[in-house]
């Protein structure tokens, strides 16, 4: 796990750089057709998330795409972070994760090279493909009277998922991109215990939490608190500032509407998306040219499937 200290991490920015893999554009005819014989086929370990949530049935997409063409072993772990680590050591061939929680990995990394004296490492992964967009959402307790993320309080406490959640990085990024967030207290709460906390709160208190539209934690407080908790926007042009070895925006505006959460909103509301991406090995890519490329090509059903609207609950 990585050193917890906080750093400015923006001083790092023009150090960084790396070029991303193109895909090219969605077409049905590009869709790999299965060989004769998938016997030697080579194998990938992807690493996704825990059983059931979303990282994990979308590994469990791109194994059924890639069938015939690559083995996937789809492996459960903790999550952005983990997926990250496992993949720079060896253990994971590709990961999904959120693409802050990579920025703040590279940023850490050369951080500490240059505290060594060293030059930045050469970078070991590569970004294949957005996969969707994940929302940031800001849940509060009544007790906040703010309109906004860009007018809490100093004193509004930030609750936030486990030290090395992508929520927990998210936050991190944010507040290296908008040193004032920074500044605000956090405490560190097991998402199943969240929502009545924050709800039994009488001080003023918030929920940082990133996710896919319709996940569990949000879902439990609409059904079950939404007279004493409310989504609050999410708007900072700051938050769009380029980051990362690539110098990509992260951070894109969006609108949640208020259908979404009918208990927590009462229109809609304007917020923030970081996208889900498929990371692989640069080693992987390299041993495996030909199915690197059934790959990429069976992304682009992959994310035109993810795409697709979700049932109407």
């Amino acid at each position: 796990m990585a050193d917890r200290r906080i750093v400015p991490l923006l001083a790092l920015l023009p150090a960084l750089a790396l070029p991303g893999l193109a895909l090219g554009a969605p077409d049905d005819g590009d869709a790999p057709s299965k060989p004769a014989s998938a016997l030697f086929a080579p194998p990938m370990t992807l690493c996704t998330g825990t059983p059931g949530n979303r990282y994990h049935k979308v590994g469990q997409h791109i194994a059924e795409a890639v069938e015939g063409h690559i083995r996937v072993e789809v492996v459960t772990t903790r999550g952005s972070w983990e997926n990250l680590e496992r993949l720079e050591k060896g253990s994971c061939d590709a990961a999904i994760a959120q693409e802050d929680t990579y920025v703040v990995r590279q940023f850490e990394a050369a951080r500490d090279a240059q505290e060594a004296g060293q030059p930045p490492p050469t970078p070991a992964i590569l970004r294949t493909t957005a996969l969707y967009p994940e929302h940031v959402h800001l849940l509060c307790n009544a007790a906040v009277e703010a309109s906004g993320l860009g007018d809490l309080p100093p004193d509004t406490r930030m609750y936030l998922h486990r030290y090395g959640s992508g929520s927990f990085l998210s936050w991190r990024l944010f507040g290296t991109l908008e040193p004032r967030y920074a500044k605000l207290p956090t405490t560190e709460v097991d998402l199943t215990v969240a929502i009545p906390r924050l709800a039994r709160e009488k001080a003023p208190a918030c929920l940082f939490h990133v996710s896919g539209l319709g996940g569990r934690t949000l879902k439990t407080a609409n059904d079950i608190y939404g007279a004493e908790l409310r989504l609050l926007p999410v708007v900072d042009r700051k938050l769009h500032r380029p980051a990362g070895p690539q110098r990509r925006q992260i951070y894109t505006p969006s609108t949640m509407t208020a259908r979404t959460w009918p208990g927590l909103l009462d229109g809609d509301l304007d917020t923030q998306t970081v996208d889900a991406v498929l990371f692989v090995a640069a080693t992987w890519r390299a041993r495996h040219p030909t199915a690197a490329d059934a790959l990429d090509r069976a992304l682009i059903a992959v994310v035109a499937r993810l795409a697709e609207p979700p049932a109407r609950r």
